[in-house]
């Protein structure tokens, strides 16, 4: 025989039946909540995978660039100190006085019946920017005196002695016989440019 189906048709026994049943909202919400962070947890890791080969990447390229960067840190190091020397010697060569052409300048401003006895090249006094030049020479004939007039004209207008003599001065005129003695004194002080 059969067991008979139980069936209540009371409204008390339905109340009860749906008390005691499972609830459904209740995991559906719970389901809900650990997918939206499982896919929150899977957005995470792909942006930290993303980033993580990102940043290896700049690794690599930080390393490829660290020989090139030192080597152009030494190179504009190495620059800048020959750029200071250079600058240096530019001064001191724009300083000093070349000697050269003033001696073939010289030889052209010397009247004819002039000629030079002594040259006196005192050193550069660098502290006060000053440096003498000493003529000393003699000349003949009756016109001795103009032509050392004239030698002393010659030299305050010739650019290579004013640029770096800024005064030109005849020391002194004494007369041995026909000839005229004569010492002519180049200075160069502070004051020349």
């Amino acid at each position: 025989m059969h067991p008979l189906i139980e069936i209540n048709l009371s409204e008390e026994f339905e109340r009860l039946r749906k008390k005691n049943m499972p609830r459904k909202q209740v995991p559906a919400a719970l389901g809900i909540a650990i997918a939206v962070t499982i896919a929150s947890l899977a957005v995470f890791y792909t942006f930290v995978y993303i980033q993580t080969g990102e940043l290896s990447r700049t690794k690599s390229q930080l390393s490829a660039l660290s020989k090139p960067l030192s080597d152009a840190i030494a190179y504009q190091a190495r620059y800048d100190s020959l750029r200071t020397r250079a600058s240096a010697l530019d001064s001191w060569h724009a300083a000093r006085t070349v000697w050269a052409a003033r001696w073939l300048q010289l030889a052209r401003l010397t009247p004819e019946f002039v000629y030079l006895t002594e040259v006196l090249v005192t050193p550069v006094d660098a502290q006060a920017n000053s440096q003498r030049l000493l003529l000393r020479g003699k000349a003949f004939g009756t016109a001795g005196e103009s032509d050392v007039l004239r030698f002393v004209d010659n030299l305050k207008r010739a650019p290579q002695f004013t640029s770096c003599f800024n005064s030109v001065t005849l020391a002194a005129v004494t007369s041995e016989g026909s000839e005229k003695v004569f010492t002519l004194e180049l200075q160069r002080s502070a004051a020349a440019p």
